[in-house]
């Protein structure tokens, strides 16, 4: 009888063993890939300060604030150069949509920019 209690203390010490290093290893793998996506951006941002004006780089950062229906559009058209039905067929919607959404985009940036443009 003792035996068997001490068998189902170390199963359960075990179980808990395995889920400490389990969480451990998740957690590890979870602030590599985040660390790695910081690393993408700041090589990114790095690049567009040293190549572009200060201009460039307000446009960059207006469209990157962008919702992600108008950004996607806006950036495969204007810098991969892929037409609307070629935009329309990556996203699955109709060509009318993409070109509604790059219509609001151009408008939501120039909004912004007439904004910004004040504030100087």
């Amino acid at each position: 009888m003792h035996k068997h209690n001490r068998g189902k203390f170390t199963t359960w010490l075990y179980s808990i063993t395995l889920n400490v290093i389990r969480d451990f290893y998740r957690k590890e793998k979870q602030m590599k890939r985040k660390t790695v996506e910081l690393q993408k951006y700041t090589t990114q941002q790095t690049y567009i300060n040293d190549h572009f004006d200060e201009e460039a780089q307000e446009l960059h950062q207006m469209i990157h604030r962008l919702e992600d229906k108008y950004k996607v559009p806006i950036v495969l058209h204007f810098f991969h150069g892929q037409n609307y039905q070629e935009i329309a067929n990556v996203l699955g919607v109709t060509e009318g949509a993409i070109k509604t959404r790059i219509l609001r985009a151009k408008q939501k940036l120039k909004a912004e920019y007439e904004k910004v443009g004040e504030q100087l």
